[in-house]
């Protein structure tokens, strides 16, 4: 007989102790008011956004082409006579083949030209004057590359 009488209760028995002063804050009461708080906001927040009325125009449907680079187009020439279409090496032969079908799809027509310092001016405007581009098409040139 291992136990004389049955167990149904708690293996020890404590005291209990009188209540003493806590010095811990109840933050339950905080927190409810937190929470109505944000509740008072949230149920606020569509009656202060403004907004305007605007009239869009109607969705087109046209179908669109190749975007054309946007990025700008810059022939340099080098002080050996070696030329550049935005930084990929282009020789006289092909250089007017070169521009057209760069110049063909793309609405602005401006060309930026970089020259070396140390050649003359006549030397690199020569490459612009055999482009034969539109009237309407505009460069710049700098006089460094």
């Amino acid at each position: 007989m291992a136990h004389a009488h049955q167990h149904l209760g708690a293996d020890k028995v404590v005291k209990g102790e009188t209540p003493h002063a806590s010095s811990d804050m109840n933050i339950t009461p905080l927190i409810d008011v937190l929470l109505v708080l944000i509740v008072i906001f949230m149920a606020a927040l569509p009656l202060t956004q403004k907004g305007l009325d605007i009239n869009l125009p109607a969705e087109s449907h046209k179908q669109s082409e190749a975007t054309p680079d946007v990025s700008q187009i810059v022939l340099t020439y080098t002080a050996d006579k070696r030329m550049s279409i935005n930084h990929e090496d282009v020789t006289i032969a092909e250089l007017e083949t070169r521009l057209r079908n760069i110049f063909e799809q793309r609405k602005d027509k401006t060309m930026f030209i970089m020259g070396a310092g140390t050649l003359p001016i006549a030397r690199s405007s020569k490459s612009s004057t055999r482009r034969r581009a539109p009237a309407s098409t505009r460069s710049a040139s700098s006089p460094r590359a």
